[in-house]
C-alpha cells in the first residue's frame, strides 16, 4: 500500500531506474544527483552570468536524466556569496538555470522567479542584502542563500542540467562589482570561511496518465 494524503490512498507504480523495474510510490523519489562544489569563484562581470556552468562534471552544474516525462524535478540549491566592499554588490541575486541535452543551451528557469509585476523589483531564485549599508566593510563576510524549485523535464530521455547565474547589482549591466563564491572577498586569515556549494535534483515519480 503507498502513502496516503489528505485522504487519498497513492498506490505504487512501476519506474525503471538503471534498466531496473523498481516500485515507487506515486510522489515519491525515484533518484537523486549531487554536486557538491568546492572550488573558489571570483567575477566581476555586469549582469546575469553563470557562477561555473561546465557540463564536464567540473562546474557548478547537477544532471538528472528523468526516468517519466510526468515525473517532477526538485532541485535544491544552497550558495555560499562573498563580495567586495570597495566595488559595493550588496544588491545581489541568483537565478535558477536549465539546460537539456549535452547540445542545448542554457536558459533560465522563468517560473524559479519572483514574477510579483506590482513592484519594480527584480524577479531572483535566491538573493540576500546582508542589510548593510554603504559604509559597511563585508569583505571578509560569507553568506549563505538557498532556494528550492520543482521542474516539470522536458521528456524522459534527455539529460537535464541545471545550474546558477549570479548578478551583482540587480537590474543594471556594470562591471567590476566583485562577487565571490565558497570564500570572501578577503581570505588573509585563517579564521575565514571557505565553504562548500551544493546543488541537488531529486527525481519525483508520477505515473503516465
Amino acid at each position: 500500500m503507498g502513502t496516503g494524503i489528505g485522504g487519498v490512498v497513492l498506490l505504487p507504480q512501476a519506474a525503471v531506474v538503471d534498466n531496473r523495474v523498481s516500485l515507487v510510490a506515486q510522489g515519491g523519489f525515484v533518484q537523486t544527483q549531487t554536486c557538491v562544489y568546492r572550488d573558489t569563484v571570483v567575477d566581476s562581470v555586469g549582469g546575469w552570468v553563470a557562477i561555473d556552468d561546465a557540463i564536464d562534471g567540473s562546474g557548478y552544474v547537477v544532471a538528472i536524466t528523468p526516468t517519466s516525462a510526468n515525473s517532477r524535478i526538485l532541485v535544491s540549491a544552497v550558495a555560499h556569496v562573498g563580495g567586495g566592499d570597495a566595488s559595493d554588490m550588496r544588491h545581489w541575486g541568483l537565478r535558477l538555470y536549465r539546460r537539456v541535452g549535452a547540445g542545448g543551451a542554457w536558459g533560465a528557469v522563468a517560473a524559479s522567479h519572483n514574477a510579483d509585476v506590482d513592484s519594480v523589483g527584480t524577479g531572483v531564485f535566491a538573493a540576500a542584502s546582508w542589510g548593510q549599508n554603504q559604509s559597511s566593510n563585508y569583505d571578509t563576510g560569507i553568506f549563505n542563500c538557498a532556494g528550492r524549485y520543482v521542474d516539470t523535464p522536458a521528456d524522459a530521455t534527455s539529460i537535464h542540467y541545471y545550474t546558477l547565474y549570479w548578478c551583482s547589482w540587480l537590474g543594471r549591466v556594470e562591471n567590476g562589482r566583485v562577487r565571490t563564491l565558497n570564500r570572501p572577498n578577503k581570505v588573509n586569515k585563517p579564521y575565514l570561511a571557505q565553504a562548500v556549494s551544493t546543488l541537488t535534483a531529486s527525481e519525483i515519480y508520477y505515473a503516465p496518465t
